[in-house]
């Protein structure tokens, strides 16, 4: 299966807007990243890249020439399939494939030689770090999302030995504010307009790796908090005190806001509490 990266996708990856550029125009040129069983990770289509390359020799003599000049390896650098294709005639023939990994594509794209052959094995080593960051973002992301129920239901069970009532999803939201807040420096509508966020998109979907990481250092903490009963003033400001141990030098996530700015308004929220 293809992965294609959007512009939005692009950006919270924190990509410059001369990688976005390249990415967006090869990777449509370029359908590249596939899944494939037998080679781990992302892998590059032999075929594809020869056409991109722009490459005068016949396909087949090219890539095995390739192999056999710089001893690529089966099964480590590449792996073969057996494709039947459709004839002129109405008849049916069958191909060799050649499924590469994304090192064997780079080396390829940068012995050709070319003008084209050099804008490839950029595209190809950018798109190596934005698949590792774009796996390791959700990771984060996933457990982060595992989170948001256990923290709800930690949360209503805490209303409810408090108020003798569960929790809803005013609290919740509310909650997630709390949080939004202490890693921040703004609320979620705030961020939305900030990041011209879609009504249909969660807010954490568009933030970088590093905020979704200490949004979910501070679920964890804040689940553990919430079974003591403790005072919603003190449990957030314990929040605030772990947070800041752990993450000293947290920046604003708004470019404008200063980390003054961020401290003035988790002092903001805390004088807005109604219990």
């Amino acid at each position: 299966m293809a992965k294609y990266f959007t512009k939005k996708e692009l950006q919270r990856l924190g990509c410059t807007d001369d990688e976005i550029k390249l990415v967006m125009k090869y990777q449509k040129k370029l359908p590249v990243l596939i899944e494939n069983m037998e080679v781990k990770g992302f892998c590059v289509d032999a075929r594809t890249l020869h056409e991109q390359l722009e490459v005068k020799a016949n396909y087949s003599k090219w890539i095995k020439r390739r192999i056999n000049t710089y001893k690529f390896q089966e099964n480590t650098d590449f792996v073969t399939a057996c494709q039947k294709r459709k004839a002129v005639n109405n008849g049916y023939f069958y191909t060799t494939e050649y499924i590469l990994t994304i090192y064997m594509a780079e080396s390829l794209a940068m012995v050709e030689r070319t003008e084209t052959g050099e804008i490839v094995r950029r595209y190809f080593m950018l798109m190596r770090d934005i698949v590792a960051n774009n796996k390791e973002w959700w990771e984060i992301r996933i457990s982060e999302r595992s989170n948001y129920k256990p923290l709800c239901e930690a949360l209503s069970q805490n209303i409810f030995r408090k108020c003798g009532r569960y929790g809803d999803k005013y609290d919740f939201a509310r909650e997630a504010n709390f949080l939004n807040v202490i890693a921040t420096g703004a609320k979620a509508q705030d961020i939305r307009n900030y990041l011209m966020i879609q009504t249909n998109e969660l807010t954490r979907d568009s933030l970088e790796k590093d905020y979704n990481e200490r949004l979910e250092f501070l679920q964890e903490q804040d689940i553990l908090y919430l079974g003591t009963d403790i005072p919603l003033r003190q449990r957030l400001e314990f929040l605030i005190t772990v947070f800041d141990i752990k993450y000293p030098t947290c920046t604003p996530l708004m470019s404008y806001m200063s980390r003054d700015g961020m401290l003035a308004e988790r002092t903001k929220m805390l004088n807005e509490l109604t219990f």
